[in-house]
């Protein structure tokens, strides 16, 4: 927000003439986080691991694949309902 911005640059000019490093330092840093991207790194290929096996949704996996080669001509989620 701009109102934001300027009026933390009004605090810098105020606090720069009465000499309050301090509270000078308190606006910049806060100044600069604005402007500072935040950073949070995607995990790359790979990250995701598989770590417990869900049998309805390992036979969805399976006979969706079998249905996209040809072998079977049924709804993959017909088939997980019947499971269930």
């Amino acid at each position: 927000d701009l109102t934001y911005v300027n009026s933390l640059e009004r605090l810098i000019e105020y606090y720069t003439e009465i000499d309050n490093k301090l509270k000078l330092q308190w606006v910049r840093e806060e100044l600069e986080a604005l402007y500072r991207p935040i950073h949070r790194p995607e995990p790359g290929p790979g990250h995701y691991k598989a770590t417990d096996s869900i049998p309805a949704a390992d036979t969805l996996f399976y006979e969706a694949h079998a249905m996209r080669r040809g072998i079977i001509d049924s709804d993959p989620k017909d088939i997980l309902r019947r499971q269930l």
